[in-house]
């Protein structure tokens, strides 16, 4: 929520994008059906293939995207490290250390976070998740999209998902694993996997709408941490009498395994 602040001040000095021409909101899905869409691409994925010593780098970041040159400000960034496997006669433990420097608020203040995992018991998502509170859950995202829009609680009286995609794409890997020796052994340096998209329709009151777009590209063939490659919503957020684009993207930029 302060990072739209912050990214918004900046953007009223730039001109902004033209609003989309309105098609309608198109065929309309459930949540239900979106879980399906990401369980089907999670499960490609095998956690008895994590290395200990494997890393992972994020970023979160908010881009305001105008006529001009876009405006991107770095408000987050985690590395994870797997930094013990034991295997056991009936499981396998992991431990992790995440560490997380806040960008916006204090760079020189590190938060580190260990999580210990039981792979028979953990499901795909919420290792995944590494004690983010379960920033994947549909729950976690609506709330997120609802600060990103700046919209209020009592100001939604329903929320509506619509066109429901899922599509085998060929990724570019991030730029710091692309420029890397070999591509750090990724053959062709590049990446298959999944790209999952929906828009989330906040229903208002007062018969107005907020439309998020939300994107997911998930792949297999990088280390088990890193599969969530990114995570993106995009909307348009009104202020004083102006619609500025507005996207959000949490991302993989580098992993080593």
């Amino acid at each position: 929520m302060r990072i739209v602040a912050v990214i918004i001040c900046l953007g009223l000095f730039v001109a902004c994008e033209r609003d989309p021409v309105d098609s309608g909101p198109g065929e309309q899905t459930s949540p239900t059906e979106i879980n399906k869409a990401q369980e089907r691409s999670l499960a490609k994925l095998d956690p008895y293939e994590i290395k200990q010593g494997q890393t992972v780098h994020f970023t979160e970041t908010q881009e305001l995207i105008s006529s001009q040159a876009p405006i991107k400000v770095l408000s987050k960034e985690w590395l994870t490290e797997v930094k013990l496997i034991e295997n056991q006669p009936e499981e396998r433990i992991l431990t992790n250390y995440k560490t997380v420097t806040d960008r916006l608020w204090d760079k020189d203040f590190v938060y580190v976070f260990k999580g210990v995992y039981y792979l028979e018991q953990v499901e795909s998502l919420e290792l995944l998740d590494q004690l983010d509170q379960n920033r994947y859950s549909m729950t976690s995202i609506l709330h997120q999209l609802q600060e990103q829009g700046r919209v209020e609680e009592t100001e939604i009286e329903g929320v509506a998902f619509h066109n429901l995609k899922e599509q085998s794409v060929t990724i570019v890997p991030p730029d710091l694993v692309k420029n890397a020796k070999n591509c750090k052994g990724i053959k062709g340096c590049r990446l298959q996997g999944d790209r999952i998209t929906y828009d989330v329709v906040f229903l208002l009151k007062g018969g107005g709408t907020q439309t998020h777009n939300v994107e997911w590209l998930i792949s297999p063939d990088v280390p088990y941490f890193a599969a969530i490659l990114k995570q993106c919503s995009t909307t348009i957020v009104p202020v004083d009498n102006q619609r500025v684009l507005v996207k959000q993207c949490n991302e993989v930029v580098d992993f080593n395994e």
